[in-house]
């Protein structure tokens, strides 16, 4: 068998940390910033102080949320992932403004969205290779998060008939 995908991503607390300390030291000196920010720079700027923050806070919280997708990735690195090795089964595509997949290898449900899912795992981007549909049998490892299966490495026979 082939690697047909693996991820390819890093992982470091300090790389994580960072963002929430930010949102820390808004929360502690809220009103000291906000009268520098007055004083200071909302000539510069012309938005209302809240504005700012809110914007702030939500780059914060995004780059928390991909520091999470790659503590899981982390995880996968340190053997806390599961392997499943099959045929894939139920392979359905839905197309909307994305295009999402669904399938089962030995009962275990995958479903994945070309846009929606982070890079870090596998939304079978390369979808016209058909390499990922009905009757391919392969090797998966995989997370489990809040319910749902995130794949992290694909191994297939499939990919020596592309070469």
């Amino acid at each position: 068998m082939s690697v047909y995908f693996e991820s390819a991503g890093s992982f470091s607390f300090n790389s994580i940390s960072i963002y929430v300390i930010n949102l820390l030291l808004v929360i502690m000196y809220y009103k000291k910033i906000k009268f520098l920010y007055e004083k200071h720079a909302k000539s510069l700027f012309k938005f209302s102080f809240n504005i700012v923050v809110f914007f702030f806070v939500m780059f914060n919280v995004g780059r928390l949320i991909a520091g999470y997708e790659s503590y899981v990735y982390y995880g996968y690195l340190n053997g806390k992932h599961e392997n499943v090795e099959g045929t894939i089964e139920q392979y359905e595509v839905y197309e909307s403004a994305s295009r999402v997949e669904s399938f089962e290898v030995k009962g275990i449900p995958f479903t994945s969205n070309n846009y929606g899912t982070s890079p870090l795992f596998f939304a079978n981007r390369n979808y016209k290779d058909k390499v990922v549909t009905d009757g391919t049998y392969v090797r998966l490892s995989y997370v489990h998060i809040d319910g749902e299966n995130y794949i992290v490495k694909v191994e297939t026979a499939a990919v020596d008939l592309l070469q």
